[in-house]
């Protein structure tokens, strides 16, 4: 079934657009973080500054979360573009919602994870070293979208499924 509505094509162009800038943020953070290693600083433990070696280490793992939002970002370019077409009610869909409820898994277990190593790799080398463990409704919101975008990505496919089965009855 094709649906090809207006507002499906609104909500594509901003979807897309929306993906893209996410992206791009994504990307000129992590430039930026290249070219002045305090931008990092928020995400370290209160006290610690990048430096030396530690800096290349920390501009590696701040990696972590942006290569599974790129990958988020690049899925829902694709999810949006679909419905742009007005493939709505295609195979595509939910294969697309599932890929993009991985993507976004990825990111909330790299949302937990990350800080912690990056606390522990910056104060490695200090007398006192610090555990640092965030868990706020930010890294939670993150892990209910995930596991919802897995979820309609399931019942889309049941639900294709059976409109097919359906379809073969008449």
């Amino acid at each position: 079934m094709y649906v090809s509505e207006a507002r499906q094509r609104r909500l594509s162009v901003a979807g897309r657009a929306i993906s893209a800038v996410g992206a791009a943020m994504v990307v000129a953070w992590q430039v930026a973080a290249w070219w002045d290693p305090s931008v990092l600083t928020p995400l370290l433990p209160p006290g610690v500054t990048p430096s030396g070696e530690m800096r290349w280490w920390l501009l590696l793992m701040s990696l972590v979360p942006a290569l599974p939002f790129l990958g988020a970002m690049a899925e829902a370019f694709r999810l949006f573009g679909l419905l742009g077409r007005g493939l709505a009610f295609t195979e595509a869909m939910p294969r697309s919602l599932q890929r993009l409820g991985y993507w976004a898994l990825a990111c909330a277990v790299a949302s937990f994870v990350t800080p912690t190593l990056m606390g522990l790799v910056a104060t490695a080398g200090a007398a006192e070293k610090q555990l640092v463990i965030r868990v706020g409704s930010g890294e939670i919101t993150g892990l209910v979208i995930a596991l919802l975008l897995l979820a309609f990505g399931h019942v889309m496919r049941d639900s294709l499924r059976l409109a097919r089965e359906n379809q073969e009855f008449v």
